[in-house]
């Protein structure tokens, strides 16, 4: 995945070129796992266009096929992806507006989930 992200980043016309491609499907949303901003927002109106669903398009940014790693604290992580998909909500595209508000619902309960077991973890300890 990160192979075809590297390939396409910073041509648009490439990454068109892989959505016309139906063969190679499963890369599609590759891209899209990055914050939602910059080159990102042109990407994410093509994904539209070419029928992608804004909950598909912003699962795809923080997936857990995505986040391979995590250091620190997680609810500080899942806050920040909350605050990119707000600005998002913001836009003057509505398509753009839709994936932010998917994305912001999505990455909430992420942050909800990771605070209750932080709070867990804190008065009875790591499970």
């Amino acid at each position: 995945m990160e192979v075809v992200t590297r390939l396409i980043d910073g041509h648009p016309a490439l990454y068109r070129d892989l959505l016309n491609n139906e063969q190679l499907r499963w890369f599609h949303l590759a891209p899209f796992a990055s914050t939602p901003e910059g080159e990102w927002l042109e990407k994410a109106l093509m994904a539209v266009e070419a029928g992608y669903s804004p909950d598909d398009i912003a699962r795809a940014t923080h997936s857990p096929m995505r986040i391979t790693e995590l250091w620190g604290n997680e609810a500080a992580m899942w806050s920040g992806w909350v605050e990119h998909f707000e600005r998002l909500c913001a836009h003057e595209d509505e398509r753009l507006r839709r994936i932010g508000e998917a994305g912001k619902a999505q990455v909430s309960h992420l942050l909800d989930d990771a605070r209750r077991r932080e709070r867990r973890e804190a008065v009875y300890g790591l499970e």
